[in-house]
């Protein structure tokens, strides 16, 4: 058996122990109400087996209104769960404040959506000796988790290229603590639906590394100003959507990278008219890109 889906058995309590399924490389897990923790019965009840789920590539948590506390997970480099696993998805899991595993050798793509109480990517609390590990991931999508403070000091990849932030009020606040700049081929960058007063200006000087070649900015209804020194530093940038940003005044006030080729703008009523071929007041910031949409019409 290699795939299994379990769905809306609202009744149960515990999971099975599918840990201990040598072939199985995907599994979704959805709907389970009555779990409150998912611990070591779930990777394996044998004790001959050494490594849990050690063919599985792709793991989906969805729908588990009651489920708090992931334990006995992860392991370290020499064995332990999931050596294979390459995705990782929880979804609407609202109580989770636990971890997710610490130590994922294979992983390339983390997506984390409406998880509430799920406070940090970082080990338990009880097992502060372990480092988080995802030296595989390339992809990183973090949406409605407002408690999710920091990503992780150590443990990501420096071939991570691309992450999303949706709705995590406090990781945005605490955006001088990302440290992108360790992300040696760090490509593109979404944030959206941030209703935080303090970002009013973005991104602040050194908060992106020179690699970036796509910013999206959406749906942040305080960004009054876009950072010129800030902006200055994207040597790389090639695409930038700006949308549903309805205060926004103008674009920086030094221009946009000489390296822009595609520029969106949708929804940002105060820019509409600045950007106006030949007669805007800010197409002589935009006038070297070659496509420039605005409204989705081309300018």
């Amino acid at each position: 058996m290699t795939s299994i889906c379990l769905r809306d058995c609202t009744n149960c309590c515990f999971l099975p122990p599918l840990g201990q399924l040598p072939f199985l490389k995907e599994l979704e897990i959805s709907g389970f109400d009555g779990v409150v923790t998912v611990d070591s019965e779930f990777h394996s009840n044998d004790i001959s087996v050494e490594r849990p789920f050690k063919s599985l590539e792709i793991l989906r948590f969805e729908d588990m209104s009651e489920w708090k506390e992931w334990s006995l997970i992860g392991g370290n480099e020499d064995g332990g769960a999931f050596p294979r696993l390459k995705e990782l998805h929880l979804r609407y899991c609202p109580k989770l404040t636990g971890d997710v595993p610490d130590y994922l050798p294979s992983l390339s793509i983390l997506r984390i959506w409406q998880c509430a109480q799920l406070k940090a990517l970082l080990p338990n609390p009880r097992a502060q000796q372990m480092d988080i590990a995802f030296p595989s991931l390339l992809t990183m999508e973090m949406r409605d988790c407002p408690e999710i403070e920091s990503l992780p000091k150590g443990g990501l990849h420096q071939n991570l290229n691309t992450i999303t932030i949706s709705n995590c009020r406090s990781l945005v606040a605490n955006r001088s603590q990302w440290d992108m700049q360790r992300f040696t081929s760090f490509r593109s960058l979404h944030i959206s639906d941030i209703s935080e007063d303090a970002l009013d200006s973005f991104p602040e000087e050194g908060l992106l590394p020179p690699t970036l070649s796509s910013l999206s900015i959406s749906d942040i209804p305080n960004l009054t100003t876009l950072n010129s020194n800030g902006f200055r530093q994207l040597t790389s940038l090639e695409k930038l959507s700006i949308s549903w940003c309805a205060r926004l005044e103008c674009l920086p006030e030094e221009g946009l990278p000489v390296s822009l080729s595609h520029l969106w703008i949708y929804n940002c009523p105060l820019l509409k008219d600045r950007c106006e071929r030949e007669k805007g007041e800010d197409w002589h910031k935009i006038s070297h890109i070659a496509f420039v949409h605005v409204d989705w019409e081309l300018v």
